[in-house]
């Protein structure tokens, strides 16, 4: 028994070393946790709210929004959420402003009412700089709110260089292309002759005149165009370039205010047609032009062709 008992001790010395070295091991790993967390705390988002009702938007789009100290967004986010957004502190640039417009260019690349359009928007963007990086200061979270998915088309993508050392998280959102896809009832990518779709938009003075809508058609490809009354464009504009390569009867539906299951509607027709189809009818600037024969194009008939 004698020549046991320093054996025992020397177990009870390891065993109480082995537990205070777990216990160490574990508070450190706690503590490593803990600081992650803290620094991955999402200081500045960039969200997309869904197109058209409330309910389109997702899970996470709204953990985020009730997690923000502070909310920038258009007047119409706001009424739109104004059941979440009525306790936040909301800011929204001003009505006519285009908050994207002339980022990373300067006066002297603008004139005449281009201009005054440039140093509204600037303006604009500084506040809104200015506003974000106090409350960054103040280890506040803020959420940038846009309409539909923020990275197709969206006004507010600019911010994803101008706070690039916070490195901003972006939410996806269901896109408005989403919408109008459910509410034509048709597969997009299963046209007769084509599987791509373009999207893209009227003609820009500014930009390349190789991305113009004449030589996008050139492809035959399915083309979706979003916001086709930009720079107070016309549908009958529009459909005399499609028509430079698409034949005159390729089906084309307009789509407006997808999303919204009180206002959403589809116009369908061709290319000859459409014009006359619509005829007095205005159309809301939230709506898209479908062009491409998945319009028509039933697959169970593929194998009688």
């Amino acid at each position: 028994m004698k020549i046991m008992e320093p054996k025992r001790a020397l177990f009870q010395i390891l065993s109480s070393s082995l537990v205070v070295l777990f216990l160490s091991l574990s508070c450190q790993h706690v503590d490593i946790k803990d600081r992650s967390a803290k620094t991955n705390k999402e200081e500045l988002c960039l969200v997309g709210m869904g197109p058209g009702d409330s309910d389109l938007a997702t899970f996470r789009a709204m953990d985020i929004v009730q997690e923000a100290n502070l909310i920038i967004c258009s007047k119409s986010l706001k009424e739109r959420f104004s059941n979440v957004l009525n306790s936040k502190e909301v800011v929204s640039p001003p009505d006519g402003v285009w908050i994207w417009h002339g980022y990373g260019k300067k006066g002297s690349d603008f004139q005449g009412k281009e201009l005054e359009k440039f140093r509204a928007s600037e303006k604009a963007r500084e506040q809104i700089i200015i506003k974000v990086r106090q409350a960054i200061n103040e280890e506040k979270t803020v959420a940038i709110l846009d309409h539909a998915d923020p990275l197709i088309y969206g006004p507010w993508s600019w911010i994803l260089e101008e706070f690039e050392d916070i490195s901003p998280t972006v939410v996806p959102g269901l896109s408005s292309f989403n919408a109008a896809n459910a509410a034509l009832k048709k597969g997009v990518t299963s046209g007769r002759l084509t599987k791509s779709v373009i999207l893209t938009m009227p003609d820009l003075p500014e930009m390349s005149k190789k991305d113009t809508i004449e030589k996008l058609a050139r492809h035959q490809a399915t083309m979706v165009i979003f916001m086709p009354t930009v720079r107070n464009t016309k549908l009958k504009d529009l459909v005399a370039k499609l028509t430079t390569h698409y034949s005159p009867q390729t089906p084309i539906a307009l789509v407006a205010c997808a999303g919204y299951q009180e206002k959403e509607r589809v116009i369908r027709g061709t290319l000859e047609n459409i014009v006359n189809k619509l005829g007095d009818q205005s159309l809301p600037f939230e709506h898209l032009i479908y062009v491409g024969d998945f319009l028509t194009h039933e697959m169970r008939l593929e194998k009688g062709e």
